[in-house]
């Protein structure tokens, strides 16, 4: 019957749609010219004619026919593409359509033919329509189609097999084309930093190396930056690694834009950054690349709607006259950098010989640091804060000092940056609070005149959420009154966590102590902290002071910052007051207190609790004031343990 016609013929459309789907669609294109090679197509479509008895098109979402068993038609547009509609729905539709045709006898006859149309499906998505019905070129033909389906059974078999031959030609071709992307990938990572999206050390090293190769020994200059992000590891732990991450890239972004499209930048692993200027004319072009680095990098970096402060250290090497090899040009970029770090970071360095010298010195002073503590090799001075109007010793700037049994004496800003690297600045900050903290107990016990104790406390330090508890801890070791303990902040405070960071502030005041802003000026100095937290003094960089009566400009900025403390309610303290021009124009701006060599050095225990039984009057007749003073008798007591 009819509808048994329909259904067996569509049986066969979809199977024969699938099989030609499987071939035609194993590329991009509906044409099957990409995975056919033109013999294959015209064995294909004359198999078809002779074993298929089927007429067979595709038809293009827009109606154009990209496949035909009749090449003719490949290429033309169809008069009537209505059924693409129903058929991009996803089901099969089919129509009767009628064709006249010879009968076995000869004579004409109108024979009704099934058409089937079934969705041509490519990754799940439709991309067009199969066209397929009986090709009856006469009436036996078509006869026979009806009458045997067996034959047509087997026609389809013997295509299948066929294009199951075609379709696995075409798929090792397609194993072949993903091999070689699997291995453009295995590259791609082999030779970059997945977060940045930068070359990593791999790739730098062989940019490099053809780069002296086509300098040659005596060509043209080139340079190697190392470069070392100051303080990311605390951003990382305190804000995690998601917010790290944000910064990394934050950090490439602005590396590429310093940088002009020959020379290369690598992130090497962690906060470390390695870039080629292969063609430089001297010192001084890597120099100005090197300023503009630190320039851009230092301004504030928004980071998931937080703001994030980070500077970095940049060491420089030169080809030829620092090296003829990467990996020493390398090697010696990372010493000049490391010396940058060990003299307060922030800066750049071009390499010369005596760094090596210095790095190993420097490792050396990091190993004893350990047991420097354990030795008692620290001791604190102090240095007298004297108060402008009234000419009294109002406080006392406690100062770290280490003598290295070899070595000698220290500079704090040789070990301080060391001790805030391997950590050990937390044991040491609380071995001078509670040192200082007791000496002032043991200067009031012996009757001296209340004075601040001023405490410096390391950005590190603030960063831990238990420095209020240990500050409260040495007070009540001490017995001293938190009113008297001033601790001392620099504006790197601020640089991260800065939310986190005012709320420690907060917690230390609430315990009674008094807040100092130290170097004011010489940091990123954004009035933000200052208008989100409270401090009681603000002091004046020494840099500022030096440049009073030298420079009109530090005298402005000097004025600034007093008229700003005033206006903010803080008081004013002028740090390295070195001559009595500075002292008397920085009293006459009404700044409050001041300190310096001028005003009295660093000094022992001892020798300053003489000065505070001397009174007012050391301000005005220098340092040296203070001998022919009576010794009171606590305080000859005081002193007694220091032979001085």
């Amino acid at each position: 019957t009819l509808e048994t016609l329909i259904q067996d013929t569509e049986t066969e459309a979809v199977l024969l749609a699938d099989t030609l789907a499987s071939v035609l669609f194993g590329n991009s294109s509906l044409s099957p010219s990409e995975g056919l090679s033109p013999d294959q197509s015209r064995t294909l479509i004359e198999l078809k004619k002779r074993l298929s008895l089927y007429k067979v098109r595709l038809f293009a979402a827009d109606g154009t026919i990209t496949f035909s068993t009749d090449p003719d038609e490949v290429g033309q547009v169809n008069s009537r593409p209505s059924f693409l509609g129903e058929v991009a729905r996803g089901r099969s539709y089919h129509a009767l359509i009628q064709e006249e045709t010879p009968s076995l006898d000869g004579q004409i006859v109108t024979v009704d033919i099934v058409e089937t149309f079934v969705p041509a499906m490519r990754g799940g998505e439709f991309a067009g329509a199969f066209e397929i019905y009986h090709d009856i070129t006469s009436r036996k033909a078509y006869l026979e189609a009806v009458l045997d389906r067996t034959a047509g059974a087997l026609a389809l078999i013997l295509i299948g097999y066929m294009l199951i031959q075609f379709f696995m030609a075409y798929r090792i071709k397609t194993i072949e084309a993903s091999r070689a992307a699997a291995e453009l990938k295995a590259d791609k990572l082999a030779y970059s930093d997945h977060l940045t999206g930068l070359p990593n050390r791999t790739l730098y090293m062989e940019c490099l190396t053809r780069a002296l190769a086509r300098n040659g020994p005596q060509g043209e200059p080139l340079a190697v930056m190392f470069l070392d992000l100051d303080g990311f590891k605390e951003i990382n732990d305190s804000l995690g690694h998601a917010q790290g991450d944000l910064l990394l890239q934050s950090v490439a972004s602005r590396l590429r834009g310093c940088l002009s499209h020959w020379d290369t930048v690598a992130r090497t692993g962690g906060d470390e950054f390695l870039i080629l200027l292969p063609s430089i004319q001297g010192t001084a072009d890597a120099v100005e690349v090197a300023r503009k680095i630190l320039e851009t990098l230092a301004t504030t970096h928004d980071s998931n709607q937080k703001e994030l402060f980070i500077t970095t250290s940049i060491g420089i090497s030169l080809y030829p006259e620092n090296g003829q090899d990467a990996e020493t040009l390398v090697r010696q970029a990372d010493m000049a950098m490391y010396a940058v770090k060990a003299a307060g970071r922030k800066n750049y360095r071009v390499f010369d010989m005596k760094m090596d010298e210095e790095i190993q010195g420097r490792n050396e002073l990091r190993s004893s640091l350990h047991q420097a503590l354990a030795r008692n090799e620290f001791s604190l001075v102090y240095q007298p804060q004297h108060e402008f109007k009234s000419g009294k010793i109002v406080s006392a700037e406690a100062l770290l000092r280490w003598d290295h049994p070899t070595k000698g004496a220290i500079s704090p800003d040789l070990f301080i940056p060391l001790a805030e690297e391997n950590g050990l600045i937390n044991e040491i900050g609380d071995w001078v609070l509670s040192t200082a903290c007791a000496q002032h107990q043991t200067w009031r016990e012996a009757g001296l005149p209340p004075v601040r104790m001023a405490v410096n406390i390391s950005g590190h330090q603030v960063k831990q959420g238990s420095l209020p508890s240990r500050v409260a801890k040495h007070l009540a070791a001490a017995g001293m009154d938190a009113r008297h303990l001033e601790l001392e902040l620099t504006e790197s405070v601020f640089m991260e966590s800065i939310k986190s960071n005012i709320q420690n502030l907060v917690d230390l005041k609430s315990l009674g102590v008094s807040l100092a802003l130290d170097d004011f000026g010489t940091g990123y100095s954004s009035l933000r902290y200052l208008r989100d937290f409270s401090f009681d003094r603000l002091k004046i960089d020494r840099s500022f002071v030096q440049e009073i009566a030298n420079d009109g400009r530090g005298e402005t900025i000097v004025d600034t910052i007093i008229a700003m403390g005033e206006k903010l309610g803080m008081r004013v303290i002028s740090e390295g007051i070195e001559t009595r021009d500075q002292l008397t124009y920085l009293q006459n701006r009404s700044c409050h207190e001041g300190q310096g060599y001028f005003l009295g050095r660093p000094m022992s225990a001892c020798a300053l609790a003489q000065r505070l039984a001397g009174g007012s009057e050391t301000l005005f007749k220098g340092e040296n004031s203070s001998k022919g003073i009576g010794f009171l008798s606590p305080i000859r007591v005081l002193c007694s343990g220091e032979g001085k």
